[in-house]
């Protein structure tokens, strides 16, 4: 029985030693004693101080950069008076420039590295300056440390909230754009997930402390299980806000991230329980938030509550153009964002894009010549999600409904009224993002009230064609502008000065391609090659998934003073949040930095420079600089290149603090005419050799124009064409079947299964981190280069016969690759799908009524040639076998792992720009052109000279094609023979075949012997020969016929026929007497008969024996 006093106390309990088990609440005194005692020591209610000193230390922040930001404002305008020497402000200012801006590789300047370790050094120190972290009891009261934690956690999450908003007060005060603030964003919510492991793990500690156990499954509905629920939130908001998870997961993150962070708003309303302060933050994170959506509703913008209208278009089946017209009341600045909701798509979804165009602009738009204002333009990569979702949509209409949410971002603030200089900086497609501000700067450079005295536009981009991509927004640009106050300079990094790609010089006026022999072909102004479809894969723009700030092209400014003699010289320099956006753009994992002056031509007329190779910002960046005057940089591309630009601004700053001048190096740029390096590898001394691999590949190479021979391709003077046709192969795919299968497959196998250490190897050392560039799935099918290459050549037809009438069809086999490359060739031929695409059977029984007439030939086989040329591979393949053999015995190089090697630097180009496989220190110039001569031997007996069957099966085409063309017009509009051009589509075996029916390429043509077989021997090079495969199959060969009507000096007028090989006039042997060596038609038609019989029927050479053969080709009347 126990004792209790008068009041009802249990004095068995209330005297009880706090050893004892029982003493457990403050009825004991021994336990209200220790728990007096561990709250004086530390009190609960002071931990929540902690948050005010949280709050001090971020207001103390703000307010630093928004005094910062208003002495810029109030000091932006230029300073006319000149200064002796470099001040001591200008070099604090450059130290501390010097320091920020220097770049780690990981996505973040240092001076955000160091905002972020402040950050984290203070919350450490704030979290765990006091001790004791543990009370003795988990009765006394909450561990001080968990305590402690979770306030800072708790303060954190209003500045957490306001750093993310889109529009917010922290832009506003601080001119610190939200794209930037979004990184410190993402960086304290790593800091707050930190805070609230250490406050979880402090009262599961504490608890288990108490009872030896965590007895969570009794606290449902507690306050210490909302936590955990709270905790898990957490997790959820910060993992999926790490970049590698949102690129990959990025429709995830976007479409919960707000949902989450509103659940985990709620339970901790729940879990605080309005202890204190505790709701104060939370109030203020609510405030924010509305006050920050209120702010975004405002920059909604929609001419009307249906939204605007979006139309889309396909660029190149990688790259969007979408255009939205910029209705009233729609203003934005060059480098801002907006973003863009598509309620058919994703009703909720919102995704960051760059606009790409200039505002304030006019253009005439209708009949009637109304002008409108410049509608917002946005260049988009495709990957997954929306993007995905919004090719998918091009292919079903082309316009769709869309809300815009903003502009955003940065406004860079007189750029042309503050500076003297100002360069711009873009890698791949960033010049979306610089292409408004170049647009803004050729404005206003030329206006006499203006300082700005130069302009530079400097574009790393993988191959040539990306300049089409936006060549008419230059174009436009430039109009505007003086002599000599604009340049553009072009790196180029996927071409090592290949031949056969066309130069773009932008100049005003007419834009001029420039192709392999310096012959200038004019572009009219009519002619929209992005409708055409000729953006290269390229690279990179916002593509719905990653970047520091949800994924768009951010810019943020960056300042350098140098002392200069007059006043301070800023340089702002835009970085790309995308991080790695555009990470294609660099063929290897790492920056390849050739110095830019390897390869360079200029275009005097406004300074257009191309040159090969990565710029080494380091060496480049201080050669563009003018003699004193400010500076300003802007800059937007891939990780890399942000990192090797900012640590080059930053490199700058040190030139300050020696008092030195930015003109302190003389340019080492070597200026050559644009003319010469088009003729790429042909542009060379005498004395120097030069050997281009991608020339020599047979049936793998790269589309080029080899100049064989070197008649002028122009028509001759008094000539104009009035009819043309075409035969040409698919464009380059990933890799033929038999390739694949027999050699290439085998060879990577092989190289999985070594064990040979390929870092040693020096030659071969990139074999250690190499991977096959397709899949195989692939096979077969068309590169996305190969699509762009077709878009190309039918852009070069549709300019070569600019009078001549678009063709209503064009023809190809059912093949993918083919109908894929004439689909891609009639969008750079027409707009709109004016072109239709007539796909021909390819069956076995057709005879020679198709396009692949040799699968209905019994008398062909493809395995033909086969044992020819494995007797010279063998021969070839002997010294580079012994060679790798003595670098790496443990392999046992075979002659078909050097085969399938040089098949791989084909592919491999065509896929990913440039192969190491191509390099002249892996395979020598003698050993490729030993492959060259391989395939010539098995072309020959396959599909030439060599077999019985090649002329039968060429004939039909090269005789119903100049029938058709001889033919009058009969202006019937629905007759297909009224055409002026007929294209059609086959594989790489007809142009052989039909060059053979035409005489072409006979290697016993300039001999003594009248056996073909003997010029081709197996046991060396005939290097006198002919039948070159590299200039008769490359990817994208083509053959065409031209009918010309000629009144020219020393020729009676007339008709007239020439035949053109990849861009080259061939001499028909026995037909060419007319201007140019061509054919005139009376002639004609008695040589084809001659070639007829010489070559014989289709039916009889090829031993057909099926009912329905024919040996007429009669596809232009389908």
């Amino acid at each position: 029985m126990s004792s209790s006093s008068a009041g009802g106390t249990d004095l068995t309990i209330t005297n009880l030693s706090l050893s004892d088990p029982r003493c457990n609440s403050v009825v004991c005194l021994a336990f209200k004693a220790a728990e007096d005692a561990s709250q004086g020591e530390i009190p609960f209610a002071s931990q929540f101080v902690y948050g005010h000193f949280t709050v001090y230390y971020y207001f103390s922040c703000i307010a630093l950069f928004s005094i910062l930001h208003l002495h810029r404002r109030l000091s932006a305008g230029y300073m006319e008076y000149q200064e002796p020497k470099t001040t001591v402000f200008q070099k604090i200012k450059a130290l501390w420039r010097c320091v920020m801006y220097r770049k780690l590789g990981i996505g973040m300047s240092l001076g955000h590295t160091i905002m972020v370790g402040f950050a984290v050094l203070f919350t450490t120190i704030l979290a765990f300056v006091q001790k004791p972290y543990f009370r003795p009891r988990l009765a006394y009261g909450s561990p001080p440390l968990g305590v402690r934690t979770g306030v800072i956690a708790l303060a954190l999450t209003p500045v957490i909230v306001a750093l993310s908003g889109k529009s917010n007060l922290i832009t506003l005060v601080t001119g610190i754009s939200h794209e930037r603030l979004n990184i410190l964003h993402r960086y304290l919510g790593y800091i707050c997930l930190g805070l609230g492991i250490v406050h979880t793990v402090a009262f599961l500690y504490a608890m288990y402390g108490d009872s030896n156990y965590w007895p969570l499954l009794e606290m449902i509905g507690s306050t210490e299980y909302t936590g955990v629920v709270v905790m898990f939130l957490l997790l959820f908001l910060t993992i999926f806000s790490i970049p590698w998870f949102r690129q990959r997961f990025y429709e995830i993150f976007a479409s919960s991230h707000i949902a989450v962070y509103l659940l985990y708003l709620g339970f901790m309303f729940w879990h605080t329980a309005n202890r204190i302060d505790t709701w104060v933050y939370l109030y203020a994170t609510v405030a924010i938030s509305l006050l920050s959506n209120l702010s975004r509703l405002l920059k909604f913008k929609t001419p009307r509550w249906g939204g605007s209208t979006a139309t889309i278009q396909d660029i190149d089946g990688e790259m969007l153009r979408i255009t939205i017209p910029a209705f009233n009341g729609m203003t934005w600045k060059p480098g801002q964002h907006v973003y863009l909701r598509f309620p058919s798509l994703s009703t909720l979804e919102n995704h960051p894009f760059t606009i790409a165009s200039l505002c304030e602009e006019t253009y005439v738009t209708d009949k009637n010549g109304t002008s409108t204002r410049t509608p917002l333009l946005f260049l988009i990569k495709t990957r997954t999600g929306l993007t995905k979702r919004l090719m998918k949509f091009t292919q079903q209409r082309a316009t769709l409904r869309v809300f815009i949410d903003g502009p955003y971002g940065d406004n860079h603030l007189n750029l042309s009224s503050g500076y003297e200089q100002v360069i711009l900086v873009a890698g791949g497609s960033g010049i979306s993002a610089v292409l408004p501000l170049f647009s803004m700067l050729c404005k206003k450079v030329s206006r006499k009230d203006s300082i700005l005295r130069s302009v530079k536009l400097i574009w790393v981009i993988k191959n040539r064609l990306a300049q089409a991509w936006v060549q008419e927004e230059i174009k436009t640009a430039l109009a505007m502008t003086r002599p000599g106050t604009v340049e553009i300079h072009l790196f180029i990094t996927g071409e090592k000065d290949r031949a056969g790609q066309i130069a773009f010089s932008f100049e005003a006026g007419d834009i001029e391609l420039e192709d392999d022999i310096g012959k200038g072909r004019k572009i009219s102004e009519e002619v929209d090659l992005e409708e055409q479809r000729l953006i290269p894969e390229p690279t990179g723009f916002f593509d719905g998934q990653e970047d520091d700030s949800d994924g768009f092209l951010s810019l943020h400014d960056l300042e350098m003073e140098m002392g200069t003699g007059r006043g301070d010289e800023t340089s702002r320099q835009e970085v790309d949040g995308a991080g790695n956006e555009d990470e294609k753009l660099v063929a290897s994992h790492q920056m390849d930095r050739h110095h830019p002056n390897q390869y360079l031509d200029c275009d005097y007329g406004i300074e257009a420079c191309i040159s090969h190779g990565r710029p080494c910002f380091q060496d480049v960046l201080p050669r563009f600089l003018l003699e004193g005057g400010r500076v300003c940089i802007v800059g937007c591309g891939p990780q890399e290149m942000d990192i090797d630009l900012s640590n080059a601004v930053a490199a700058c700053q040190t030139r300050v603090l020696r008092g030195r001048p930015p003109n302190m190096y003389s340019s080492t740029f070597t200026v050559v005419s644009t003319a010469l390096l088009a003729a790429g590898a042909l542009s060379h001394s005498p004395n120097t050799y030069h050997f281009n691999p991608l020339e020599h590949l047979a049936g793998v190479t790269p589309p080029f124009n080899p100049l064989d021979p070197p008649l002028d391709p122009s028509p001759p003077q008094g000539c104009n064409v009035t009819r043309a046709a075409y035969l040409v192969r698919h464009s380059s795919i990933y890799s033929n079947d038999f390739d694949y299968e027999s050699y290439i497959e085998p060879f990577v196998q092989k190289l999985s299964n070594t064990t040979v250490d390929w870092s040693k190897v020096p030659i071969l050392s990139f074999l250690a981190t190499w991977r096959v560039p397709f899949t195989d799935s692939e096979q077969e099918m068309l590169t996305r280069s190969g699509k762009l290459e077709a878009t190309r050549l039918g852009v070069d037809i549709a300019q070569r016969y600019q009078g001549l009438r678009t063709p209503r069809r064009i023809w190809t086999s059912t093949a993918e690759r083919t109908v894929k490359s004439a689909k891609a060739l009639a969008g750079g031929l027409a707009d709109d799908k004016e072109v239709e695409v007539v796909e021909i059977y390819e069956g076995e029984e057709d005879g020679a009524n198709s396009l692949t007439p040799y699968e209905s030939c019994p008398g062909y086989s493809s395995s033909t040639g086969g044992d020819q040329s494995s007797e010279f591979l063998k021969v070839y393949t002997a010294p580079p076998a012994a060679r790798f053999n003595s670098a790496a015995p443990a392999f046992n190089f075979t002659a078909e792992d050097i085969y399938a090697m040089s098949l791989l630097c084909g592919y491999e180009t065509v896929i990913r720009g440039s192969s190491p496989f191509c390099d002249l220190k892996v395979l020598s110039p003698n050993e490729w052109l030993g492959f060259e001569y391989t395939n010539d031997i098995m072309y020959h007996y396959n599909t030439g000279y060599g077999s019985p069957v090649s002329g039968a099966i060429g004939f039909p085409w090269a005789n119903a094609t100049f029938h058709t063309l001889m033919s009058a017009h009969n202006n019937i509009s629905n007759a297909t023979t009224d055409q002026d051009l007929y294209i059609s589509f086959t594989h790489r075996e007809l142009p052989p075949t039909v060059l053979v029916a035409l005489g072409l390429f006979n290697n016993s043509a300039f001999s003594n012997t009248n056996n073909v077989n003997s010029t081709m021997p197996s046991d060396r090079i005939n290097h006198r020969r002919a039948w070159k495969s590299s200039h008769i199959v490359p990817f994208l060969t083509n053959v065409a016929v031209e009918k010309m009507e000629c009144e020219s000096f020393a020729f009676e007028k007339g008709t007239f026929y020439r035949v053109l090989v990849n861009g080259s006039p061939q001499s028909l042997d026995g037909c060419s007497d007319g201007p140019g060596e061509s054919c005139e038609e009376s002639e004609l038609v008695g040589w084809l008969e001659g070639r007829g019989e010489v070559v014989g029927g289709f039916g009889s050479v090829c031993g057909v024996e099926y009912g329905n053969g024919t040996d007429v080709l009669g596809i232009y009347d389908m």
